[in-house]
């Protein structure tokens, strides 16, 4: 099977079974017995474990194998989603959080880099940004199409979304099987030396510093990741939210789409982030703040349509900037400070919700504050922009 569609296939069983749990996955939290700054907590506990895991991670998945580290995080992260299906209180979730992060590690730096890999040891480097535009659509479709299902099952009991969510990750791993050697580098070198292969490409090139800032930034979204369940489901009713999945959601997938069919030209990366930035950020901002429904949909949409440009955006950028041999370790380094970033969100947002009721008011206010910083940054990163 031709590297691209093997990926875009592995991309989609895994991404299903993860979204299985997207839509039930706080007001699972809420139903054991958790408040909104819990959930910020355990996402804590969850970032840290990836962020010190990443970077060990990538460097063995370049010094040994990408397939095999794609293939253990696999197992590793299907454990997890086992142990959040037992899960009975605060501690049972962070088990479970700790154990997904870990796996999650595993996967992150190893993936894409697996499938760029094999792509331009095919003579197909030109094809690279279609595979990853590809590669992002089936990953929003499945998750799409995991979260209405999901939904209905949680309606009757969240914890077989887990139990199902966990039988999809062995699924995934049974076609991650087939990753053969074509991902892995010509010129393997040590763990040790792809790391400071990794290091010394974010020193000499400013370019990439200014990408990391970026996508830093981009971690302000997580309030939503976490807070729109329950914020529609107050607001509209818990059955809403198997209609209002779709309409944002599918806004992601046209962004994927438009990737795959256009690509990127090289240069037009660094305009599409601040973009996504603003979009996702003002759409973020203001979803609470409309006080009529149909707007709330239309700026959720917006906000969805800014993260859907950006994660292809980053990548492609970003891996035009990496060597085959360090290709995994530099992934992961990248995500490194991406989870980082994302941990002191999470713990921002402990903060803004301690204390605090568990309504749309508060949820609305955490998303006011965090969409409209993003904005302001995105304001600055355009006067930074890379000029080439």
């Amino acid at each position: 099977m031709h590297p691209a569609r093997l990926y875009v296939l592995f991309t989609a069983v895994y991404h299903f079974g993860i979204g299985l749990t997207f839509i039930i996955y706080v007001p699972f939290l809420l139903g054991i017995g958790l408040s909104l700054s819990d959930v910020a907590v355990i996402n804590t506990f969850f970032m840290f474990t990836l962020a010190l895991a990443e970077v060990p991670t990538g460097m063995l998945a370049d010094g040994r194998s990408r397939g095999w580290s794609i293939r253990t995080g696999i197992l590793i992260h299907t454990a997890g989603l086992f142990i959040y299906a037992a899960a009975r209180g605060f501690w049972g979730a962070v088990a479970g959080e700790a154990v997904v992060g870990l796996g999650s590690a595993f996967i992150s730096g190893a993936s894409q880099a697996w499938l760029v890999e094999a792509m331009i040891n095919r003579g197909e480097r030109h094809l690279v940004d279609k595979a990853i535009g590809a590669s992002t659509l089936a990953m929003r479709l499945a998750g799409l199409a995991g979260g209405l299902i999901g939904v209905f099952i949680g309606l009757w009991s969240p914890r077989l979304d887990w139990v199902l969510a966990g039988v999809f990750g062995l699924v995934a791993w049974a076609v991650a099987k087939k990753m053969n050697g074509d991902g892995e580098p010509v010129h393997r070198v040590s763990e040790l030396q792809a790391l400071k292969g990794s290091l010394a490409a974010i020193r000499r090139d400013r370019t990439l510093i200014w990408a990391l800032g970026a996508m830093l930034v981009m971690g302000l979204v997580c309030p939503f990741n976490y807070f729109w369940a329950p914020f529609f489901g107050e607001t509209a009713g818990k059955l809403s939210l198997v209609g209002i999945w779709p309409v944002f959601y599918g806004a992601t997938i046209a962004a994927g789409w438009v990737i795959r069919r256009r690509g990127l030209a090289a240069g037009c990366e660094p305009p599409v982030l601040v973009l996504s930035l603003v979009l996702a950020g003002l759409g973020m901002a203001f979803i609470g703040s409309t006080g009529g429904f149909l707007t709330m949909i239309v700026c959720a949409a917006g906000h969805e349509i800014g993260r859907g440009f950006f994660d292809p955006a980053l990548e492609i950028y970003t891996q035009r900037r990496s060597d085959s041999s360090w290709r995994a370790t530099f992934g992961s380094l990248l995500s490194l400070l991406r989870t980082a970033g994302i941990g002191l969100v999470t713990l921002f947002l402990w903060s803004l919700t301690r204390g605090r009721p568990n309504d749309a008011a508060t949820i609305s206010a955490v998303w006011l504050i965090c969409g409209l910083m993003m904005a302001a940054a995105a304001a600055l990163f355009w006067c930074w922009r890379p000029k080439k």
